[in-house]
């Protein structure tokens, strides 16, 4: 089968199947590509940047693909997550995961910087302030 026929078999899929389901949550995907006996697959709308999205590319989409056209070796997301409209995933996030701790009481801290008095002290706020409350007593 060429690529354009695979293609066009993938993109009725796409609309005919895929899609009316991922508009109940806002979102869409379509075909970017087959190349290789690869499908890429670009998601929009809620889909962009949604924890969800990887799930929905290897439990439905995927197995709906190879299912009509057994010569998809493999289903790639080529979206870009952290563009969404209300991405799941940011390069900020990253960051403020350098900045999580474990207090000694076993409360997860985030602080929003290394300035917190927090990430310096290597408290949350409770056991700083228990300790604030022992210094003034």
């Amino acid at each position: 089968m060429t690529n354009d026929m695979t293609e066009g078999i993938i993109t009725i899929l796409f609309t005919e199947h895929i899609n009316p389901m991922l508009a109940s949550h806002g979102g869409k995907a379509k075909l970017v590509k087959v190349e290789d006996n690869k499908a890429y697959v670009e998601f929009s709308g809620g889909c962009q940047g949604c924890a969800g999205a990887r799930m929905t590319l290897g439990r439905y989409i995927a197995g709906a693909i190879k299912q009509i056209v057994p010569e998809i070796e493999e289903v790639i997301d080529v979206t870009n997550h952290e563009e969404g409209e209300n991405p799941f995933y940011k390069e900020e996030d990253l960051e403020k995961e350098d900045l999580k701790f474990l207090c000694d009481c076993g409360a997860t801290v985030i602080c929003d910087s290394k300035e917190d008095e927090r990430w310096k002290q290597g408290s949350c706020s409770r056991c700083l302030k228990e300790q604030e409350d022992a210094l003034d007593y």
